[in-house]
Parts: structure tokens; C-alpha cells; sequence
């Protein structure tokens, strides 16, 4: 039953009530329609550089821990893991020791079980980790 009918019939409806139909309706709620997530985005998925800022900030942290082995960097959120991507292209290159090291250095990527799917953990060998974790 559409909002409008249901509120003609039932009268006013509670806060709970019109955030349930507005998220879970079957015809039009937000996580039940296909482009649900077409209207979010975050920073890092908008330009790169909110990505190197936090990089450059990192490895100035790095260097006054003086450098730790491994040093661990968490991305959490429900996002898409542009941030842990970024972060990895802006430290692999300033943290190794050439540029032929950094082209051997590898991640893993682990498959999330979030819906649309999306990976979750990027893991970069020593002396960095950047793990991006999603709900």
C-alpha cells in the first residue's frame, strides 16, 4: 500500500513508521530499488587527492614513530575501498626502496559480503597495511 493510501486509512503515522516505508518499501524504498546507491559517494570517490593528503599525513606519522614494522592503516566504512587505493598509490612509490620494488610489491583483495559487492581488506606487505573494512 502506497504511504499517501496508507495514511488516508490509518491516519497519522509514527516516525518509525514513515522511516520503514521510506527505507524497506517494496516499490520505492531506498535500500530496496536498484540505483540505491547511485546517490552516494564518498570523498576519495570524488578526486584522488583527499586520498594522497591522508598518504602524505601518514607517512609524515610514520617517520616521527620512526617507522614502525608494520605500520597499519584502517579504512572503515560502508564505502567502495577508493580510499585504501589511493593510499597505495600514493605510498607505494615513497616507500620503497625504487621504483622496480614498488612495481613487485603486491595486495590482497579480500571479496566483501556487503551488498553491491565490494572488496574490503587491501593489504600491502611491510612496512605498510592498508585494510579497508565495510559493514
Amino acid at each position: 500500500m502506497a504511504l499517501r493510501e496508507r495514511i488516508r486509512h490509518e491516519g497519522p503515522l509514527s516516525f518509525r513508521d514513515v522511516m520503514q516505508a521510506a527505507l524497506y518499501d517494496a516499490e520505492c524504498g531506498y535500500y530496496t530499488t536498484l540505483t540505491r546507491f547511485d546517490d552516494f559517494l564518498t570523498s576519495p570517490e570524488v578526486h584522488p587527492a583527499f586520498g594522497w593528503l591522508l598518504g602524505r599525513q601518514a607517512l609524515e606519522v610514520w617517520e616521527v614513530l620512526e617507522r614502525p614494522r608494520p605500520f597499519r592503516i584502517l579504512e572503515l566504512g560502508g564505502g567502495s575501498g577508493a580510499l585504501a587505493e589511493t593510499l597505495l598509490e600514493y605510498l607505494r612509490p615513497r616507500v620503497s626502496g625504487s621504483a622496480s620494488n614498488a612495481a613487485r610489491q603486491s595486495r590482497k583483495v579480500v571479496p566483501g559480503t556487503g551488498s553491491p559487492p565490494m572488496p574490503t581488506q587491501v593489504v600491502w606487505p611491510i612496512p605498510f597495511c592498508v585494510s579497508s573494512y565495510s559493514a
